[in-house]
């Protein structure tokens, strides 16, 4: 029998249990059981104009409606089911969705300077398309080149921090528990004794599902939690970086126009300059880590059988 999760008491319901809750709380539980398995393509799933869009790697495109009518028909109304999903398309700005790539399809399992070779890689391919030159004629295909690198320089960082901090805390329990002491939205939950076996069963599963969906560019958030978990400081004087984000949010989110349908036209002096602004900062991550992660624990031995 299928279990759902509420991301906000660490609570689970079997089907029968969710069918009788309140509207509010079905409609909490719906949207985070459907965030954690589908996600706007524009997040991770390849985009290729010459094959007509998104290439849906990891599955898709999804209709938000079917999936939720399918998994979620017996226990509420249709036209709940179509509230919450027109709810969700408009929150995340897409009526196609992509599955969301499962820990299988992205190894975690290697050191951080592994995932900064990773971003230079990254960094050194972005340099070298926006050096592309395209011709007179193809202005606007040079425009859209433009602002898909821009964004692309946010999701390279987004994919460094995030990869970085959970492999850190998964790896090193000292961290882990830092974070679960730390993460404001766990001190929040309230516990009975009676449930204390339960939740520490499952802390490692609660706090997964609350990062496999957290904002890795919200650097304001993201700069706490790399201090108060990692130890690690961002530098100053990265106010240009957290206006690209906002930029990038409306390339990916408005094709590339503003709340007000201003559009954004992006050059490639602007790309130049966040990528060196994004290596920057990774780079000054990147050496606190080095120098701190001998501070760290090793991972425990593993469990040997008594004979």
């Amino acid at each position: 029998m299928s279990e759902y999760f509420d991301p906000e008491t660490g609570a689970e319901y079997n089907a029968t249990e969710f069918a009788e809750l309140g509207p509010a709380h079905q409609k909490r539980i719906i949207k985070h059981w459907f965030r954690q398995r589908y996600e706007n393509p524009a997040e991770n799933t390849p985009y290729e104009s010459a094959e007509g869009g998104y290439i849906y790697i990891w599955g898709g495109p999804h209709d938000a409606e079917e999936i939720l009518w399918s998994e979620f028909g017996q226990c509420v109304p249709e036209n709940f089911i179509e509230a919450v999903a027109q709810e969700l398309e408009s929150e995340e700005g897409t009526t196609e969705w992509a599955s969301v790539p499962g820990r299988e399809d992205f190894d975690l399992d290697y050191s951080a300077s592994e995932f900064f070779q990773r971003f230079e890689a990254s960094i050194d391919t972005l340099r070298r398309l926006a050096a592309l030159h395209v011709g007179a004629t193809e202005k606007p295909a040079l425009l859209t080149l433009l602002a898909l690198l821009y964004a692309n320089a946010v999701t390279v960082l987004e994919a460094y921090l995030s990869d970085v901090f959970i492999s850190l805390i998964n790896k090193y329990p000292s961290l882990f528990r830092k974070f679960v002491e730390s993460e404001p939205s766990f001190k929040e939950r309230s516990l009975s004794v009676s449930q204390l076996f339960q939740h520490l069963d499952k802390v490692h599963e609660i706090v997964s599902e609350h990062l496999s969906v957290f904002p890795f560019h919200r650097l304001e958030k993201v700069r706490k939690m790399y201090a108060t978990v990692l130890g690690v400081e961002f530098p100053r004087g990265i106010g240009d970086i957290f206006k690209a984000i906002l930029i990038r949010h409306d390339l990916v989110h408005r094709n590339g126009f503003t709340k007000d349908g201003k559009t954004i036209s992006i050059t490639a002096d602007a790309v130049a300059e966040l990528t060196r602004a994004v290596e920057t900062l990774i780079e000054a991550l990147d050496a606190q880590i080095r120098t701190l992660i001998d501070t760290w624990e090793s991972p425990p031995p593993p469990d040997i059988p008594l004979s």
